[in-house]
């Protein structure tokens, strides 16, 4: 069995981003500085927050059009199922709302 490595608040690490904005620069390894992910070892990813930041912004920029083209395509073919989650979703907020609202009026 495999024993599952946590960092403790006193480990650090250096981003593997070569081009990371904090130049090199060692950088406690908690979740305000890299992301968590259970898959990697340690428990968080390898590459800073700011650079992951980074990373998708220029991806983006570069696939702008073809994300926002993929997300139409997706919304137009999806759209009686979003209709239906959207309207029962509605509902189940209402009723929610409603007991709340019955209850206060009892307490009061």
């Amino acid at each position: 069995m495999q024993t599952e490595i946590r960092p403790t608040a006193t480990e650090q690490r250096v981003c593997s981003n070569p081009n990371c904005p904090h130049g090199g620069q060692v950088q406690p390894l908690d979740s305000e500085h890299f992301a968590p992910n259970p898959n990697y070892a340690g428990g968080f990813k390898t590459r800073c927050r700011d650079c992951e930041r980074k990373t998708r912004r220029e991806r983006y920029q570069r696939k702008r059009d073809e994300e926002l083209a993929y997300n139409r395509e997706w919304v137009e073919s999806h759209r009686d199922e979003r209709n239906t989650y959207q309207r029962e979703r509605s509902r189940e907020i209402m009723s929610v709302y409603k007991a709340a609202i019955a209850n206060d009026e009892q307490s009061a």
